[in-house]
């Protein structure tokens, strides 16, 4: 993890998002916090505190995709999206190969038979 870390490239604008991103999270961890403390009435989960709280951990997660999303890991390797490009087209050709052999296999084993359909009255 740590030779990780030493290799990831940031900036200050991607610092600054993810440190107010944080910073929403926990002031809505603390106001909801309150709101069940201080408000004995709220067994309702649609409140205002509930909505901060969950739209806070909504952005800062969709936040962290983006950002493991789009950082190269070192200088000179690929993102993640690249590397998920890959791994798909690699699995296309895969499957384009096993369905050819499935097709054009002339191995003379046994198929399975085939069901009919028969009505007894």
């Amino acid at each position: 993890m740590l030779e990780t870390a030493r290799n990831t490239r940031t900036d200050g604008r991607r610092d600054l998002v993810t440190e107010l991103l944080g910073l929403w999270l926990v002031l809505a961890v603390f106001l909801d916090g309150w709101a069940h403390l201080n408000l004995p009435s709220l067994e309702t989960f649609f409140t205002p505190w509930h909505a901060a709280l969950y739209s806070g951990m909504l952005a800062t997660a969709a936040w962290t995709a983006v950002v493991i999303w789009r950082t190269p890991l070192e200088s000179g390797a690929t993102t993640a999206a690249s590397d998920l490009r890959k791994a798909t087209a690699s699995r296309r050709e895969l499957a384009a190969q096993a369905g050819a052999a499935v097709v054009l296999d002339d191995s003379g084993a046994p198929r399975p038979p085939r069901l009919r359909a028969s009505i007894h009255v």
